[in-house]
């Protein structure tokens, strides 16, 4: 089985439905301090499993990821450049990034690492490796 049949399983359900209340909360762009859903994309190679987020403004020391109970949670807080100004037209705002998102148990948590490049974040995990059927001999004694 795919991991993307694994994955999406696990997560299309849980998305789609927070990214409706998301819609419902937040009239139009004026989302002001509450977190903006992030958007991934999420992509397989021989060895490993890449998830990329789009947080533009966010430099690295404002990142936070987390993992428990088999949730990645990603937090990202951006500077307030708005603050001062005196808008003709604002239709976007400085405002914090939210992701929390299942993981298969396909993937080694452990492996994980991150990088942030021209506005897009980029986990990285690398695939477990799945045990190989096997016969075992049954021996005489201890």
């Amino acid at each position: 089985m795919s991991f993307y049949r694994d994955f999406g399983d696990l997560i299309s359900l849980r998305e789609a439905l927070n990214r409706l209340i998301e819609e419902q909360r937040t009239p139009g762009n004026q989302r002001g301090d509450r977190p903006q859903l992030v958007p991934l994309n999420i992509y397989e190679t021989d060895n490993s499993i890449v998830i990329e987020a789009p947080i533009p403004g966010v430099k690295p020391e404002d990142i936070e990821l987390s993992f428990a109970n088999s949730v990645l949670t990603i937090k990202a807080s951006p500077k307030n450049v708005n603050a001062g100004r005196n808008y003709l037209v604002q239709e976007w705002q400085s405002s914090p990034y939210f992701r929390s998102l299942q993981l298969p148990e396909t993937i080694d948590v452990d492996s994980a690492s991150a990088s942030i490049e021209d506005g897009i974040l980029r986990i990285t995990f690398d695939k477990r490796r799945r045990s190989e059927p096997r016969k075992i001999q049954v021996k005489i004694g201890g």
